[in-house]
């Protein structure tokens, strides 16, 4: 039988201005993300951190010089749109990650949730190596709290491996107005994430640092 592994790839933590993101990251852990590269068909640039030996942080802003007529309407919709009234550094979004996408699609899709067919993604980092990916997100009627799913084509290049390291990932934990689409990924998938239940949506990454515990 076909199997795959599943664990936590990255968390996307978003602020309005990608410097901002940097030195309060850098306040609270002692450690410098690092810019990853902007995604030119959604409008952001991002700055990683790896929290452990596959997972890491992806800290997201508005890119000030992306190009409107590039944006992909969903995907600014999902990952850019929410950014401007954050202030602070702020999880909204999580990010599954599967040594086989297709084989996740079909498990999930078992237990009545729907994914996207794997489309692919990429961009470029600073130094103009290519990372690539395959992601597949939740069609809608999205559930709350639910998160995405992605494959690396090459998991070598995955910003877990080569972003900047000190940080790691101790707890994570997502909260949602109704948990019983969450708990079917959660068993069926073997992850170790904490559910909750409460009126608004939150995701809570408790980290051990350089500088101690914290929690975003």
């Amino acid at each position: 039988m076909n199997s795959s592994t599943h664990y936590p790839d990255h968390f996307v933590v978003g602020i309005n201005h990608l410097q901002t993101g940097i030195e309060q990251f850098r306040a609270l852990t002692g450690v410098n993300a690092v810019i990853g590269g902007v995604h030119p068909h959604i409008g952001t640039c991002n700055a990683l951190v790896s929290i452990g030996e596959r997972s890491y942080l992806e800290i997201i802003a508005p890119d000030p010089e992306a190009d409107p007529a590039r944006l992909d309407p969903e995907l600014s919709a999902l990952f850019r749109d929410p950014l401007s009234e954050m202030q602070k550094l702020t999880p909204y979004l999580w990010v599954v990650g599967s040594s086989d996408l297709d084989h996740t699609v079909n498990l999930l899709s078992r237990q009545g949730i729907d994914l996207s067919s794997p489309a692919p993604g990429s961009r470029k980092k600073p130094d103009g190596r290519l990372v690539e990916w395959r992601a597949s997100f939740v069609n809608p009627p999205a559930f709350a709290g639910a998160p995405f799913f992605i494959q690396w084509l090459d998991p070598s290049t995955a910003p877990a491996t080569d972003s900047p390291a000190g940080c790691r990932l101790e707890h994570y934990s997502v909260t949602a107005p109704g948990i019983g689409m969450l708990q079917k990924v959660k068993q069926s998938l073997a992850l170790d994430v904490e559910l909750y239940t409460a009126a608004q949506p939150a995701i809570e990454i408790i980290l051990n640092s350089p500088r101690g515990r914290i929690s975003l």
